[in-house]
């Protein structure tokens, strides 16, 4: 194979995985809003733009950053750690593209931060998630027998309110009062403002990312890369 055709073939592997994991991503937030006990649409938009994160960090790497892919893989595996459920997707597709930034045919240009670059812009793709979970937002409801859906003070359920990082934990229990029916409890939730600060979070990052040096810019002008 020549050193061209491998070159080729390496992108349309980054690329295809990359936009794999953005659909598969979408898919699965859509099935989880449209389920009853599901996440709202704005947290699954801002969930889904923080997921994508290792992604769109592989896709900038085609753009004459290869020195980024290592990161883009360092960040799969967070995101991974993050959402254990993809954790397996994340697993193979760091591996895949390990696999490609090994086999290059010449190494790639990186800047000399690389070393503790790439580190630190892959640790910051948890800061999306974090940023959604670190306000408690804690909803109770009440459902009577007639089919009436009201919301009440989650206080009065022992529900803490405040800054504190916590993943929402999702709970069910049985109300003896007549009337009602059932109450239904969430430990913390995610607001509208929770997840505008996520996404614009998610932004930055891209932002970032898209400021890491090309290969040109590393070898300087008059060498070829």
């Amino acid at each position: 194979m020549t050193m061209f055709r491998q070159i080729k073939r390496n992108r349309r592997i980054v690329a295809g995985t990359a936009v794999l994991v953005m659909v598969l991503a979408v898919a699965m937030m859509t099935i989880g809003v449209l389920a009853d006990d599901g996440p709202g649409v704005f947290q699954a938009i801002a969930t889904v733009a923080a997921l994508a994160l290792p992604a769109v960090f592989a896709l900038i790497s085609l753009d004459r950053r290869p020195s980024l892919l290592p990161g883009a893989v360092m960040a799969a595996l967070i995101a991974g750690v993050l959402v254990l459920e993809l954790l397996p997707l994340w697993l193979v597709v760091a591996i895949v593209w390990g696999m490609v930034a090994r086999t290059r045919p010449r190494p790639a240009p990186e800047p000399r931060w690389a070393w503790f670059g790439r580190p630190l812009l892959a640790a910051v793709v948890a800061v999306p998630i974090l940023l959604m979970f670190s306000h408690l937002d804690p909803v109770c409801t009440v459902t009577y027998t007639d089919g009436r859906v009201e919301q009440v003070d989650a206080a009065t359920h022992g529900y803490p309110t405040g800054w504190r990082f916590s993943f929402g934990t999702y709970t069910t229990g049985s109300e003896s009062v007549s009337g009602v029916t059932a109450q239904a409890c969430s430990s913390d939730t995610v607001v509208w403002w929770e997840a505008t600060v996520s996404l614009i979070a998610t932004a930055g990052i891209v932002l970032l990312a898209r400021r890491w040096p090309t290969g040109n810019q590393l070898v300087g002008p008059t060498q070829s890369y």
